[in-house]
């Protein structure tokens, strides 16, 4: 008996469904959320920010409040869902926004926003910056049909400004010149700096914002840019990565400010090199331009394999060719220490189509994951095309799709063996080196 109770609480901690039917609540569904009562008639909606750990207390915990005033609500369906919106992969204006509770138009939201916020503050949810917060974790949108006004605002606190993001100058040192990836998770901006023998220099800023990226252990993108940081501090000796200058929090947001590397990044060189041209039609100089930057890939790979480090997101987009047309890696934060087992379980996942069946399944990291994505990183380089596109599942289609591209066929064997699911099959990096060797530019 006690084996099943702990086995339906378990599936309550994934599966909020349950929860609601337990409640005796009626609801309809779609792909990521329940809906309850009626979610059309309100004048505001007030939005609850929770991180994925804490989601299987909280949800109950503010769900009994809603009930109990008979209110309508919108409820992700179940932790997979949750991870969606707290990552912004569904759009619509749905992130962060976990449980959205709708107040029709008579009713008393400040008593119920003060009720929320004595509940809600024993947890932390990521910031939704484009709605006006009225706690730590909560989030108000005015859905009335008359336009609004301030003066229509109802809430205790008064009303907030729109939080800027976007800040010129940070800690006094660090100039914002420009975004070069802006994201939800955190921008990536370039910037300048005065060194302690007073010379202006260019660098990279990669922020990661409030309480993002946070997973079932609690950790968040603060944690992933300190690994980061930390990795790239040891890797310096062994490969060739971006210096790191230095790591800051300002308002909760985490900046790791890295050297910045002047050149291209080899997924930009590949998309000029190839140009509508396939591997047949390249100029010699072409081929051993690619060729000898794949050696450099394949060596750099197997040095990180000696020091005990998986690199886990092998994509042409992580690594830069700088002005001395040296290979850097420049994006290290999904790897994984052998020697220290950390992260464990390891950060997120990697790129489609050079992503393992066993990195999909987080599964403990071992250099066949590199060797997968090894596999990619040769279609892209051989094609100027992304693997997605290809029927890496399939592998005599694959074999066939290769042939017709590259026309070599030791290569597109090394590559299709590179997608087998059984690891200890799959090529390693000196079975590669020795194919890349043996090609012939004519």
């Amino acid at each position: 008996m006690e084996l099943v109770q702990n086995l339906k609480q378990k599936k309550r901690e994934y599966d909020y469904e349950l929860i609601v039917k337990e409640m005796g609540l009626g609801y309809s569904e779609d792909d990521y959320f329940i809906y309850h009562g009626n979610t059309e008639q309100c004048n505001w909606v007030i939005h609850c920010s929770v991180v994925i750990s804490q989601l299987a207390n909280f949800i109950p915990a503010v769900l009994t409040i809603i009930h109990s005033k008979n209110l309508s609500f919108r409820l992700v369906k179940d932790i997979e869902s949750a991870n969606f919106i707290l990552q912004d992969k569904v759009g619509n204006n749905t992130f962060g926004q976990v449980i959205s509770i709708y107040c029709p138009y008579d009713f008393s939201y400040s008593e119920l926003a003060e009720e929320l916020k004595k509940i809600t503050s024993l947890y932390k949810g990521p910031r939704i910056t484009d709605l006006p917060g009225i706690g730590d974790n909560l989030y108000v949108e005015y859905q009335g049909k008359e336009p609004f006004h301030p003066d229509m605002w109802p809430f205790k606190v008064s009303l907030p400004k729109p939080f800027d993001e976007f800040k010129k100058v940070l800690f006094g040192k660090y100039m914002i010149l420009n975004i070069v990836k802006e994201d939800r998770k955190g921008n990536v901006f370039t910037g300048k700096y005065i060194t302690n023998f007073f010379l202006v220099k260019k660098c990279i800023i990669k922020q990661g914002k409030y309480l993002m990226w946070s997973d079932m252990k609690g950790r968040d993108v603060k944690d992933r840019l300190t690994w980061q940081r930390d990795l790239l501090d040891r890797l310096k000796y062994i490969v060739r990565v971006p210096k790191v200058i230095d790591l800051i929090e300002s308002e909760g947001d985490t900046y790791l400010v890295m050297e910045r590397i002047s050149g291209d990044t080899l997924d930009m060189m590949l998309r000029e090199i190839y140009a509508e041209r396939t591997w047949r039609e390249l100029s010699s100089d072409k081929k051993q331009f690619i060729i000898s930057v794949l050696t450099d890939v394949l060596r750099s790979v197997n040095r990180l394999h000696d020091h005990g480090y998986i690199h886990r997101d092998l994509t042409p987009a992580n690594f830069m060719i700088n002005k001395r047309g040296e290979l850097v890696l420049i994006d290290m934060e999904l790897c994984y220490s052998l020697s220290q087992h950390y992260p464990l379980p390891p950060f997120g996942d990697g790129t489609i189509g050079f992503m393992s069946p066993e990195q999909k399944e987080k599964q403990t990291p071992s250099p066949a994951e590199d060797y997968y994505a090894l596999g990619g990183m040769m279609i892209a380089m051989f094609t100027g095309i992304p693997p997605v596109r290809f029927h890496i599942d399939d592998k005599e289609e694959l074999q066939t799709e290769l042939f017709g591209k590259i026309g070599i066929s030791p290569l597109v064997e090394a590559i299709c063996k590179c997608y087998y699911n059984a690891v200890d099959e799959r090529p390693d990096i000196n079975a590669i080196t020795q194919v890349i060797s043996a090609i012939s530019i004519s």
